[in-house]
């Protein structure tokens, strides 16, 4: 859940941690970001692409981008 009085700065937030996953050329930024895609990966091709261990890390990086945002 976010405020309605905080989305755009959760939304910023969370564009900002796609766009550092596309630098990091783990994802491309229009890639959709889905944590049990990242777990089992049967939609996204992508993901796939991606080693188990990575796919876990990028799971908990986007924890913590949650976590660490008082927006949401």
């Amino acid at each position: 859940m976010v405020r309605s009085s905080r989305w755009r700065t959760a939304l910023g937030s969370l564009k900002s941690f796609r766009k550092q996953l596309a630098i990091e050329s783990f994802l491309n930024y229009n890639v959709e970001f889905h944590c049990a895609e990242m777990i089992d990966p049967h939609k996204i091709k992508e993901f796939t692409s991606i080693s188990v261990p990575d796919r876990w890390k990028l799971i908990e990086r986007y924890a913590e981008t949650i976590g660490e945002n008082s927006a949401f």
